[in-house]
């Protein structure tokens, strides 16, 4: 009779925590739905804490960065890119951004050489050279500098 009823115990221990188990999953795969729902960095991150261990924190974790580069895109402002590249060095989105980083940087220096050009003074291609030292228009503002003196 004693050992009837330490099973019975036994089993409602075995029964209650696979109800806690089961509770437990459904109530990360509703936290899931909720965060690819939501589909912001934030309902993604608080389900990363949440369920440090969860399969999907890869996903969640993709998701992050691909939005991150969405709002990056969306700035398109090199700050923009550079943040997203020091935040992600090596992820999948990184090449694009360096490309469009790349992009900015070269119409930047194109409007500052034009700027420079329209006031095409001494000073002017000085202040250009020193924002870009490395320029291809480097020998082009030099040679203009010197005419102008």
């Amino acid at each position: 009779m004693r050992q009837s009823m330490c099973c019975k115990a036994v089993m409602v221990l075995v029964l209650a925590g696979l109800v806690c188990m089961t509770g437990g999953c459904a109530s990360m795969e509703g936290s899931w739905k909720k965060a690819q729902q939501r589909n912001s960095s934030q309902s993604y991150s608080r389900f990363i804490r949440e369920y440090p261990d969860s399969p999907y924190v890869g996903q969640a974790q993709k998701q992050i960065e691909g939005l991150a580069y969405q709002k990056a895109v969306t700035r398109n402002r090199m700050t923009a890119y550079q943040e997203f590249i020091k935040k992600y060095p090596a992820g999948p989105y990184t090449a694009q951004a360096r490309e469009k980083l790349a992009e900015l940087e070269k119409a930047a220096e194109d409007r500052a050489f034009e700027k420079a050009r329209k006031k095409d003074t001494p000073y002017a291609y000085e202040q250009f050279l020193k924002s870009y030292p490395q320029s291809v228009r480097k020998e082009q503002a030099q040679k203009r500098i010197r005419e102008k003196k």
